[in-house]
């Protein structure tokens, strides 16, 4: 296949093409949690093009990947941000908000760094722990809920 933007070996390039796979492809190892789930993609993102168009006047640089902001739904202009893949990993569906003292935070991390604490504290706080033969129960006003769907 010819490829008329030259853009094939840019890493939006590779972006787009892998999120477009594993929304389409069964065979993609992620297609269990992107495609069957109905994650789907914006028709015009379709046309690279169309999506590097709208990529570049939403602000992708090098070094950023793109987020839905809500993982129930698809890649399209409404649900879509570039961001660093640290900010992004926080926004997972296997993640936690934490809500720590009345304050709630993206991740225990964010939380641990707010108290000067490091982040074992902060799910000892909110989930107790066993130490030998004693038993520490949760903090008041501290727990986790997953992000999405659990």
């Amino acid at each position: 296949m010819y490829l008329k933007h030259g853009d094939h070996l840019t890493k939006l390039y590779a972006l787009w093409r892998n999120f477009r796979h594993r929304c389409k492809c069964p065979t993609s190892k992620d297609y269990a949690t992107y495609g069957k789930r109905g994650i789907n993609v914006y028709p015009e993102w379709e046309d690279y093009i169309k999506f590097k168009k709208w990529a570049l006047s939403s602000g992708y640089k090098e070094g950023l990947t793109i987020e839905r902001t809500n993982n129930d739904l698809g890649y399209n202009p409404d649900n879509c941000i570039f961001t660093t893949i640290a900010e992004n990993n926080k926004n997972r569906g296997d993640t936690y908000w934490w809500f720590v003292k009345g304050i709630k935070f993206k991740s225990s991390n964010d939380a641990a760094k707010h108290f000067k604490v490091v982040r074992t504290t902060i799910s000892r706080w909110c989930f107790g722990y066993k130490q030998k033969t004693y038993t520490y129960l949760p903090v008041k006003n501290c727990y986790a809920i997953k992000k999405y769907g659990g």
